[in-house]
């Protein structure tokens, strides 16, 4: 986008001028400093645009009222002959400014790049973590103005492409609650089905805080309650999983159908706490995630009978139904289960 720095124009006033001090006989007038005018950033989507969008971080976008109400019915309402906005004429020349000063600005900026067919982060200069803030604040804001459809294509390859970061990436289990569910949010507000179910997948294994904690965060209340549950079930799961699974072990009878081997072990569980690294068995799972457990578990570290089926994991750990997350509905009733099975955008535990 161009960006071209112009002063903002004078506005008329009501006040009446008054007239100004007379300096004493004898005596200068001070001279009073001139009060600098705003500066605002303009960029241009559309250079024969009709409409500047005002943004409260001073930013004027010249954009297109066609394409506008093409995306976005609110627009198209606002920028129709029954609104304020609609009624003044606009055209290239004189285009007619409209404030949305309630709007995050980044976000908003994001908006208006996808519809109008520009790079979505275009010269913002954002990092892996503030994007997904934006893409969060910016679903707020599809819903809002009622453009899913024209933002969501965009928004989807944009997530992606952040996904193939996120599967070699550790996430601080202090900073998985904030950071993954920013993008469980985006996806959620932007109906991004499988992008909804890898964020929320990851939020099971990777956060360790209490996940009542996401309404804390901002652009993240728009996930129901039914969201929230689901989660602490499915964690509550896995966690019961691993647990019963490695209690089992100290019997020393494989766990392979069929099998009817066994070696009973006394020192199992002490064993298999010292090669993971942990102070005690069950683990401290405030300050463990469930991740860190499992790449330990899936390498061999010399534990007789192996230790937790990877299938198990990927079945009690396989993220949330976005068709029952948009319903308010109990994650638990969900019947979609198969297809959320198949996991198409599933990160791999260890990386090859």
């Amino acid at each position: 986008m161009d960006t071209v720095p112009i002063k903002a124009e004078q506005l008329p006033t009501s006040e009446q001028p008054t007239e100004p001090e007379q300096p004493a006989e004898g005596k200068a007038m001070p001279q009073q400093p001139a009060e600098p005018e705003p500066m605002y950033k303009d960029y241009v989507l559309a250079e024969d645009g009709d409409v500047l969008t005002l943004l409260n971080d001073q930013s004027r976008i010249r954009t297109s009222s066609i394409v506008l109400s093409l995306a976005s019915p609110v627009f198209k309402k606002m920028l129709g002959p029954h609104f304020f906005e609609g009624q003044a004429p606009r055209s290239a020349e004189e285009p007619k400014q409209i404030a949305l000063m309630d709007d995050a600005p980044y976000a908003m900026t994001m908006l208006l790049n996808a519809t109008h067919f520009r790079s979505m982060v275009g010269p913002l200069g954002l990092t892996l973590k503030s994007i997904a803030q934006e893409l969060a604040k910016m679903g707020l804001l599809a819903d809002k103005y009622e453009c899913v459809p024209a933002l969501s294509t965009g928004a989807e390859a944009l997530m992606l492409r952040r996904v193939n970061y996120l599967c070699v990436m550790e996430v601080d289990p202090t900073e998985a609650i904030r950071f993954l569910g920013l993008y469980s949010s985006a996806a959620y507000s932007l109906r991004l089905k499988k992008l909804f179910q890898y964020f929320t997948r990851r939020l099971v294994l990777d956060a360790t805080t209490s996940f009542s904690t996401i309404g804390e965060v901002e652009a993240c209340d728009v996930l129901p309650t039914s969201v929230i549950l689901g989660l602490e079930e499915q964690r509550s799961a896995l966690r019961e999983y691993l647990i019963a699974t490695i209690a089992a072990r100290t019997s020393g009878k494989c766990q392979t159908p069929g099998c009817s081997r066994s070696s009973p072990s006394s020192t199992f569980v002490s064993e298999i706490t010292r090669k993971l690294a942990l102070p005690h068995w069950p683990p401290p799972w405030s300050s463990t995630s469930i991740r860190s457990i499992l790449q330990k578990l899936y390498k061999p570290i010399e534990i007789p009978f192996g230790t937790v089926s990877p299938c198990v994991v990927d079945e009690r750990a396989c993220g949330l139904c976005l068709a029952c997350a948009r319903q308010d509905k109990s994650q638990s009733r969900c019947e979609h289960g198969e297809e959320l099975k198949k996991a198409p955008l599933k990160d791999p535990i260890i990386q090859a």
